[in-house]
């Protein structure tokens, strides 16, 4: 490729080669695609925040509702058998995250952070059962929220409807009692 010595519009030379334009078009193009993107994010945000501001206005609870809508989501994938990775900050025996696997609604495996095979028998496994399964994030969830905790935030995957994050701060004093559940890595299973 060589480089272009035509005098630009204001008489002085552009010293673009044919790359340099190759790459502005795509620049324009990828601006352009990201743009796009944004207008759709923004647009989201927007309609999810109107429908928030709706149901308050109607006296719904946003938070039952968003779980409401997201556990119907969850349930209307029929999704039978699973793996994800959950992570417990609140303290507890089990090494996190551990590794969970579902398989019809029933949980065939969970191995903590240090390998080794969680079993169902030991009283730190009944302590987490809630962490074993997405109904059973579910069910933690409403159970939490019907004690009416200072602060609980959840987010949930946009595409399937599980929970991806719970935060709990469950006493408004002592400080520092809050603690969150995390789910990572989820993957749908033949």
């Amino acid at each position: 490729m060589s480089e272009s010595n035509s005098t630009g519009p204001l008489g002085k030379e552009d010293g673009l080669t044919v790359r340099d334009s190759a790459i502005t078009i795509t620049e324009k193009i990828i601006i352009g695609i990201l743009g796009v993107i944004l207008v759709f994010v923004i647009s989201v945000f927007v309609l999810q925040l109107k429908r928030q501001q709706d149901l308050i206005a109607n006296g719904a609870d946003p938070f039952l509702q968003l779980f409401v809508d997201n556990r119907a989501k969850w349930e209307s994938q029929h999704i039978g058998h699973y793996q994800m990775y959950v992570s417990d900050n609140g303290g507890g025996e089990l090494s996190m995250p551990i590794l969970v696997e579902v398989q019809d609604g029933n949980v065939i495996s969970v191995v903590d952070a240090e390998g080794k095979k969680v079993l169902f028998t030991d009283e730190a496994s009944r302590s987490h059962e809630h962490l074993f399964s997405v109904p059973g994030l579910f069910s933690y969830i409403l159970e939490t929220y019907s004690g009416r905790p200072p602060s609980i935030q959840v987010s949930y995957n946009p595409a399937l409807g599980y929970p991806e994050s719970i935060y709990i701060d469950p006493y408004s004093e002592p400080c520092c009692q809050d603690f969150s559940i995390d789910v990572r890595d989820f993957q749908i299973l033949p």
